[in-house]
């Protein structure tokens, strides 16, 4: 057995190969991350393996002895270190650890020790977040005649790291990864690794759905009520409440990161529901001072051939607002007077800049039928409006004696700009009677669709048919009340309809001929908010010729109804549409629509 000069101070000599010193993390128990200071403590104990054959034995020659017990005192261990530790704490001296020395020279050493090392705190994701520590182990032997220590690692019992995180921290892998770096000498460095994962359950139930809520019903506090002005203040201390709750919750979040660059992922969520309130206290409060909301009013007066054009004539006398706006009635700000077949229409308009109840008051001279049936009102916002498309507003000229047959004729030469005109029919069967140019140019074009003037919005389903004087004009039928027609700039035109003289009831048998060109079939709840079918609604439309005639038809909607459609050659020939509904419709008003059937000879 070869002999050594042993000593507990010093390296083997250079008669002892390279020592392999083997790290063994036997146990971890994580005590916390402090994410604000960026330390991990946790407690560990490894087993420090290694082998001096200095110490070895042949076990024949005493007893058969293959191990024994000494205190590390007693013998030379290597001087491996915990880097990047704030407090490092071992819980036995060297005179108390127990080492267990085999006959071969193999020495393992137990080391307990309880450590807070730094730990760079990761936040983006925060509380969603894993973290990665690594604990540098570093031996600093030196250079003795070529002869250095090396370390390598190991983990027993893997199987146990789900327990050993605490209640905001699992434990999701431990790596031991040897590393070597070269100086004046070589040096070994082994970087026990722990993965953690935060458990996210606190600050989603204290920040996250606190702030939820709070946003909720803040929002839902300032905008639930009707806006009116004596609740605005009610509203804004409701806002500015729940703008304090959430500095609280901002400020508890804040003593819960590190004070970085990098802006966690809660915190993100946390000033989004502060700026939602933040944006939404003023709007609340100012909410009236945003949209312009305008009230277009147009009535038939009776219009005397001795009455003066200065004043209003007849029943319209001091034209009063037919609205209570808030419990107030106020005159119109603007008013326009035209004259239509002997009448003098009265077209009136009011900004409303604030938000509003409003309800109809009839105190004309007239019954409250005929004064609804003369006359016609819209409510447009402001901001949703072309300034560069014009909008008039022309209402059905109910008779007032009748039996007279209602009428509308309109001569409409206001060519400075394009222009929609709202033309309220009212209900019944309606027939455009003439739509024709009567300027000096040619190329006219006019586009009739169903319901209101569109906003800056699409309205291509609403879209009808276009008219132009290169085609031959084909009286229309308008079972809907209400219609808008595109007039373009630099074009004059004249409109004329005419009402059927029947009853509601009857107009639902109707017949045209049509030997070439196009006819439209709409229902009265066709794209109109505020139509509704009657009870067991039929339309039967026959278009029919003399001649051979090819007939297209194209179907736009068809919803809540039955629709059939004949062709047939009879004497003449023709082509039934029939649509029709079993039961009222509940005013949905996307009704049944075909939009054109096109007839050529």
């Amino acid at each position: 057995m070869a002999q050594f000069d042993y000593t507990t101070t010093g390296h083997p000599d250079s008669n002892v190969a390279r020592l392999n010193v083997e790290m063994a993390l036997r146990y971890l128990k994580v005590f916390g991350l402090d994410a604000e200071s960026q330390i991990l403590s946790f407690f560990c104990e490894f087993e420090m393996s290694w082998t001096d054959p200095r110490l070895s034995w042949n076990p024949e020659h005493f007893n058969d002895t293959k191990f024994i017990f000494v205190t590390a005192d007693l013998i030379w261990t290597p001087d491996n270190q915990i880097g990047n530790t704030k407090s490092l704490d071992t819980l036995h001296p060297d005179s108390m650890k127990t080492i267990t020395l085999s006959s071969n020279g193999t020495v393992h050493l137990p080391m307990v020790y309880f450590i807070e090392v730094a730990c760079v705190v990761e936040i983006s994701r925060f509380p969603f977040d894993n973290q990665t520590c690594p604990i540098p182990v570093a031996t600093m032997a030196l250079d003795l005649n070529g002869q250095y220590s090396s370390m390598t690692g190991r983990i027993q019992n893997v199987n146990v790291f789900n327990s050993l995180g605490n209640g905001e921290w699992d434990v999701i892998g431990v790596a031991m990864v040897p590393y070597q770096f070269l100086t004046e000498t070589v040096h070994t460095l082994l970087l026990p690794t722990i993965f953690l994962k935060r458990v996210p359950n606190y600050y989603v139930y204290v920040i996250a759905l606190p702030g939820f809520i709070l946003t909720m019903l803040g929002i839902f506090g300032m905008f639930w009520t009707p806006h009116i002005r004596k609740e605005q203040l009610t509203k804004l201390s409701i806002g500015l409440t729940t703008l304090v709750s959430m500095t609280v919750l901002l400020d508890m979040l804040s003593t819960a990161i590190p004070k970085t660059s990098v802006f966690p992922l809660l915190g993100i969520y946390v000033v989004l529901c502060l700026a939602i309130t933040i944006n939404g206290t003023p709007l609340c409060v100012n909410f009236g001072k945003t949209f312009t909301v305008l009230l277009d009013f147009a009535v038939f007066c009776d219009f005397k051939q001795g009455d003066s054009w200065a004043s209003v004539p007849g029943n319209c006398t001091n034209l009063l607002n037919p609205f209570y706006i808030d419990d107030v009635r106020k005159p119109f700000e603007e008013c326009k007077k035209s004259l239509r077949n002997g009448k003098l229409l009265m077209n009136c308009q009011s900004h409303l800049k604030k938000s509003f109840t409003i309800y109809w008051v009839n105190d004309y001279d007239l019954d409250a039928s005929a004064a609804v049936h003369r006359s016609a009102f819209s409510f447009r916002l402001a901001e949703l409006i072309d300034d560069k498309i014009g909008y008039h507003l022309e209402p059905f000229d109910a008779p007032m004696n009748p039996p007279l047959t209602p009428s509308l004729s309109l001569n409409w030469t206001n060519v400075s700009q394009p222009t929609w005109i709202a033309l309220s029919t009212g209900k019944g069967l309606n027939y455009l009677q003439k739509l024709q140019t009567i300027s000096d140019n040619p190329n006219c074009s006019y586009e009739l669709i169903t319901g209101a003037p569109p906003a800056k919005n699409d309205y291509e389903k609403r879209k009808l048919m276009k008219f132009n004087d290169s085609q031959p004009f084909i009286v229309q039928f308008l079972e809907n009340n209400l219609y808008s027609l595109f007039v373009p700039s630099n074009c004059a035109v004249t409109i004329e309809i005419d009402k059927d003289e029947r009853s509601e009831g009857n107009w639902y048998n109707e017949k045209q001929t049509i030997c070439d060109g196009e006819a439209i079939v709409t229902t009265p709840a066709y794209s109109n908010e505020l139509s509704c079918f009657p009870d067991a609604y039929y339309l039967q439309r026959v278009v029919q010729c003399a001649d051979p005639i090819d007939v297209s038809v194209e179907v736009v909607a068809l919803l809540s109804g039955k629709m059939s459609i004949e062709f047939g050659y009879t004497k003449t020939n023709k082509t039934k549409i029939t649509l029709s509904t079993s039961s009222n419709l509940f005013c949905k008003h996307s009704g049944i629509g075909v939009k054109s059937v096109t007839v050529c000879s």
